[in-house]
């Protein structure tokens, strides 16, 4: 199952921006994604609104998108050529949707205030939190780690650009990124606003491997420049094919790090599943797992294979 864990939306329930974003997520199912978890960021503008956000505004766009991807099966006006699943094979029950909430890391100091085990944060599939060092600082980093790793009720810790982590940096954390790992968070990289140029990030990322052995890694896109809000409609099916990548283009990123396609689609198939697995243990007491259908793939991944 490809999942792409990281698709950034706005809190915006106007018809306009909706039927935008549905012709985006159409053209994911087509490209043959099979999930996609759709983010809204929390910050210092909407936490006032968290309740209403996640009670209210997220079930409103997630019913109109199961809504309308249901009536829209097969879009033939997209001029991306590549091989695209059949047109019979393309039904709403192989393609879901789910909830992703993302506290930004200048939320730092209210991160530990709050309960995620509220029952609010049940109809949540992810819950993660996006950290930059080069912005809030090492020491804060550290100070943040430390709150997550003692309320592993976070799914997901998503690394964003830009990062400035050096090796000194990564020797003082090593130890909080190990006992993140040990409770079963995830960690995400997010390659839609990478380039070449952004060696750090890439650094960081063959470092981390290196040391864990990419177990609990997951490769998403999580750019906003996603977001049908910034294009107009008359343009939009011409820039869509730019801007989205199809399942087995994102595992090949991790090419340019000498690592193997099959460790690349654990990054976008197991591994995401994990997360959702780790969210279900989250909404459960004391850790027992409902009966969903998510599964995963407990085999060892030899990431040079």
């Amino acid at each position: 199952m490809f999942i792409e864990c990281n698709f950034p939306i706005y809190v915006d329930t106007s018809e306009e921006y909706l039927n935008n974003l549905v012709q985006r997520l159409n053209f994911l199912r087509n490209l043959g994604w099979q999930g996609v978890a759709l983010c809204i960021t929390i910050d210092n503008s909407n936490i006032n609104k968290l309740n209403e956000i996640i009670q209210i505004t997220f079930p409103q766009i997630i019913n109109y998108i199961n809504k309308e991807l249901e009536s829209t099966k097969w879009n033939n006006t997209l001029s991306f050529t590549l091989p695209l699943r059949k047109k019979e094979n393309l039904n709403q029950e192989d393609f879901k949707i789910y909830k992703r909430i993302t506290f930004h890391q200048e939320l730092h100091k209210k991160i530990s205030s709050i309960n995620f085990e509220d029952e609010l944060y049940h109809s949540i599939d992810i819950l993660s939190i996006n950290i930059s060092e080069k912005i809030i600082g090492t020491e804060t980093l550290i100070t943040l780690l430390n709150t997550i790793c003692t309320k592993s009720h976070i799914d997901l810790l998503s690394f964003i650009l830009p990062n400035s982590f050096d090796f000194s940096v990564i020797r003082k954390i090593r130890n909080k990124f190990g006992e993140a790992l040990r409770r079963n968070i995830s960690f995400e990289f997010c390659y839609g606003d990478l380039n070449i140029s952004q060696t750090n990030w890439i650094n960081l990322l063959t470092t981390l491997i290196k040391l864990y052995k990419g177990k609990q890694f997951i490769l998403s896109n999580g750019s906003f420049n996603l977001s049908p809000k910034l294009i107009n409609n008359k343009t939009i099916e011409q820039k869509i094919p730019s801007l989205l990548k199809a399942p087995h283009d994102a595992a090949n990123i991790v090419g340019i790090l000498g690592l193997s396609y099959v460790f690349g689609k654990s990054l976008i198939t197991t591994n995401p599943l994990f997360v959702l697995k780790h969210s279900e243990m989250r909404k459960s007491i004391k850790g027992v797992i409902k009966v969903t259908d998510i599964t995963n793939d407990n085999n060892t991944m030899d990431i040079n294979e």
